[in-house]
């Protein structure tokens, strides 16, 4: 069953959430301006055997997208999921098709999270949409707390701290440019 918002009412929603996370939206925004052309390859902490061709994880940018473009909680939750699996599937994709055996290409399909926080780094550089920032403040203001300790809270902490690994990150450079010119 869907849980749609009435008409007009998620909007002036996401727009306080928006005001509210402005400052990691702001630092998003620039992190974007200098990496959202950039290549797989150009992803440090993504090993080789994940870069997957020519417009890899292309279906978890897709699903990572959709959610902007939904009302419904649970068709942005279901979505969320759908991001999470399609990484995998991917990978898995990928390599049936470049002749691996089923055994083989589910075994590297299978990420822990060394491996899955690099490629949703690249995924979430991809889609390239700082308003996710506050559609999942939002899914996780607006869902019950014994709701999110399933697959969907799993899925909605993953792409989280995502987002709070490239702020962190860029909030470093940052702050390491200005010490660097600062010697008084």
């Amino acid at each position: 069953a869907e849980w749609p918002l009435r008409p007009g009412f998620l909007a002036p929603l996401l727009e306080t959430y928006n005001f509210l996370k402005e400052e990691e939206m702001a630092i998003f925004r620039k992190y974007l301006a200098r990496h959202s052309g950039d290549e797989i390859q150009s992803f440090p902490n993504i090993k080789q055997k994940y870069h997957l061709g020519k417009e890899p994880y292309k279906e978890s940018v897709d699903c990572l997208l959709a959610i902007t473009e939904t009302s419904s909680p649970i068709t942005k939750f279901k979505l969320l999921i759908s991001f999470a699996e399609t990484i995998c599937s991917c990978v898995k994709d990928f390599y049936l098709q470049s002749g691996m055996s089923e055994e083989e290409a589910t075994d590297l399909s299978c990420l822990g999270a060394d491996d899955l926080m690099p490629i949703s780094i690249y995924i979430i550089t991809r889609a390239g949409k700082p308003e996710l920032l506050s559609e999942l403040e939002f899914l996780n203001n607006v869902t019950n707390m014994e709701d999110l300790n399933g697959q969907e809270g799993y899925c909605l902490a993953t792409v989280q701290s995502t987002f709070a690994n490239i702020i962190y990150r860029e909030q470093e450079k940052e702050m390491s440019s200005y010490s660097v010119g600062d010697h008084s």
